[in-house]
């Protein structure tokens, strides 16, 4: 296997197994936190609930669904969810690469101008599977009760009753349009803080690539909010 294709996969397989722990640990908040916004709704079973917040709406869940409710939805994040992030990665470092000014591609541009474009282009890449896979997490995850049998279950039945556009992939564009500049500047100072870091050490170490990843996410939060 040739090093850059083993690159590639690395970097395929890094963003997958890291995306998939990142969602499963952040799962319940995010369950809790798409009923508070659909709370007191007049339609399924979205008003039998009303949380005082996201505290109050833990251990109501907890009493009244079990701990298994805090993860509904998860299925279709443990099947979308690897893949999605593997290609939100790999295609960041694809896109980089082949738009970064260098000898022999005079079409290329600046660093800062490659990167920004190729973290938006990452995001519109990795949503065309965080987007079917919000659309099913999200319809089970503000219903008591069982909804769909299981996550390909769920990915057909929201396709029957919307196709792609109105279905799967609704609210795509909006999406894109506010995660699509995240991504961007999220990139763009985790690449920039390496970048400082290896001014001062050969090597970047894990607590490196960890302390980035937070600024990164701090300064893309604060960017886009």
């Amino acid at each position: 296997m040739g090093g850059s294709t083993k690159t590639k996969l690395i970097d395929f397989a890094a963003g997958a197994s890291s995306g998939l722990v990142a969602d499963g640990v952040t799962h319940p908040i995010d369950t809790i936190r798409t009923r508070l916004w659909v709370q007191g709704a007049t339609n399924d079973s979205a008003g039998a609930y009303r949380y005082g917040g996201l505290l109050n709406g833990f251990v109501t869940m907890v009493r009244n669904e079990g701990v298994v409710s805090l993860f509904k939805g998860f299925g279709s994040v443990a099947l979308l969810t690897p893949l999605a992030h593997g290609l939100y990665f790999g295609s960041y470092e694809w896109a980089k690469q082949h738009l970064i000014r260098k000898q022999g591609n005079l079409l290329g541009v600046s660093d800062t101008t490659a990167i920004m474009t190729a973290g938006f282009f990452s995001n519109a890449v990795g949503a065309l599977l965080w987007n079917p896979m919000d659309v099913v997490k999200q319809k089970q995850q503000a219903l008591v009760g069982q909804l769909y049998n299981g996550p390909l279950d769920g990915l057909r039945q929201v396709y029957a009753e919307g196709g792609m556009r109105k279905g799967l992939m609704r609210g795509y564009m909006s999406g894109l349009a506010t995660y699509g500049p995240f991504s961007a500047i999220y990139f763009l100072t985790y690449e920039r803080f390496k970048t400082f870091c290896l001014g001062y050490t050969p090597e970047l170490r894990t607590e490196h690539f960890v302390a980035g990843g937070f600024m990164a996410g701090g300064v893309a939060g604060g960017g886009t909010a």
